[in-house]
């Protein structure tokens, strides 16, 4: 059963995003802030042993305010905790932070993405926002669009690189300009107004913009 799972079987509230993998170094801040911000949060995670920690109210690692935050979100309700895909089904949002490895050539790996998509397509409402935010190869954006359309599900997809630090990431999300890369003007607008929750400033380009600004300032 899943932490902060529906008791009875009774219907699960409707989430504002979901976070895959939402209890690492960079997503768990996100998942934080956001829920800091009022958004009703589902972080997805298939580290069981993490969830356990985080709905005790500990931090599964370091990272400056988190430990006073987490503690004053917890009993709000607003973040929810569970190892099952199919939470994904209960938002029009979700925000895909996968590493991208390369060869022994230093050729890009896709095949997290794939997989990230393979696992959560069954799942994702028609019409949801993807939001990448990995330091990615450039097309990157374009391929995961059409992957998701290869499994059945049309999905619109923006891509928000984090450039934040380990250690300073609650700082540093409210105060860094977030970049908002996308094709389509509805992606952009759906994604600003997602980190428009605690961001203040925003850069908006295309999706290749996006992905070369965080190659270069990585």
């Amino acid at each position: 059963t899943d932490v902060g799972a529906a008791p009875n079987g009774s219907t699960a509230p409707e989430l504002d995003v979901v976070v895959l993998g939402g209890a690492g170094h960079l997503r768990l801040p996100l998942s934080l802030t956001l829920a800091d911000s009022g958004a009703r949060v589902g972080i997805f995670d298939r580290d069981a042993t993490k969830l356990e920690r985080l709905a005790g109210g500990e931090m599964p690692f370091m990272e400056a305010g988190a430990d006073v935050l987490l503690t004053r979100i917890l009993p709000t309700g607003r973040l929810e905790l569970g190892t099952d895909p199919a939470m994904c089904a209960r938002t029009d949002t979700v925000v895909v932070v996968v590493g991208t490895p390369v060869d022994e050539f230093l050729g890009p790996s896709m095949a997290p993405f794939e997989d990230s998509v393979d696992e959560i397509a069954p799942h994702v409402r028609a019409g949801a926002l993807i939001v990448l935010r990995s330091t990615v190869f450039p097309g990157t954006t374009a391929y995961v669009r059409e992957r998701f359309h290869d499994r059945g599900s049309e999905v619109h997809v923006a891509f928000c690189p984090e450039r934040i630090a380990e250690g300073r990431a609650l700082e540093e999300l409210r105060s860094l300009p977030q970049i908002i890369g996308a094709d389509e003007p509805e992606a952009g607008d759906r994604a600003e107004a997602l980190f428009a929750r605690f961001a203040a400033r925003f850069i908006r380009t295309s999706t290749r913009e996006a992905e070369l600004a965080k190659l270069f300032t990585n």
